[in-house]
């Protein structure tokens, strides 16, 4: 994530990113920063075993804001191509 949000702040793109980990998947904190930022869309990284997780951040994300796109990239989809 680090990776994408560098080369996209060199094209001259705003990025802010949050580590889900860090809040423990602390749903209503997390959609707090989002309410703060009114981001252009959301990227999220998964793992395989971080899958449902990331799925159902996914999910409650969409649940409140249904018209912002929301990117899921990592290992896990990579490999189960």
């Amino acid at each position: 994530m680090a990776y994408i949000a560098g080369l996209l702040e060199k094209n001259g793109y705003s990025v802010q990113t949050l580590d889900a980990n860090f809040y423990q998947l602390i749903i209503p904190e997390i959609n707090e920063e989002i309410g703060k930022s009114q981001p252009d869309i959301i990227g999220l990284y998964v793992t395989t075993m971080g899958y449902y997780k990331v799925k159902d951040l996914a999910t409650v994300i969409k649940e409140q804001c249904s018209n912002l796109p929301i990117m899921i990239g990592g290992p896990h989809l990579s490999v189960m191509d």
